[in-house]
């Protein structure tokens, strides 16, 4: 298992919030990823590569983060004001969300926030 692998948004990401209309916010965490179907990991993301090391993955990885992350925050219905108070349901949606991801390309993930 490769842990302690830090992702955040390398610009601000836009949501739109009721009361507020645009905002623009940040996110960043860390997280953990295991290769749980070797095979599925090298037809979808190794492919013909001898070797993968994991600072090879670690963009494709953080692209997912926080394309996964903008999805949720888009379908969230909880205010701007309130998302402090909901940071961990919010977090546990987001973790949610990146689960079909990692299995697509044969791994596991373990998100925090």
């Amino acid at each position: 298992m490769e842990t302690n692998q830090r992702w955040g948004t390398a610009t601000p990401i836009t949501i739109r919030d009721k009361e507020f209309g645009a905002i623009r916010m940040r996110g960043y965490g860390i997280y953990a990823y295991k290769i749980a179907d070797p095979k599925v990991f090298h037809q979808k993301i190794s492919g013909t590569r001898d070797i993968y090391r994991v600072a090879d993955l670690e963009g494709q990885l953080r692209k997912y983060h926080v394309a996964r992350m903008t999805d949720s925050f888009a379908q969230s219905t909880v205010p701007f004001l309130d998302m402090a108070a909901n940071q961990e349901l919010l977090g546990q949606k987001i973790a949610e969300n990146l689960k079909p991801a990692y299995a697509d390309f044969g791994c596991r993930s373990r998100v925090s926030w």
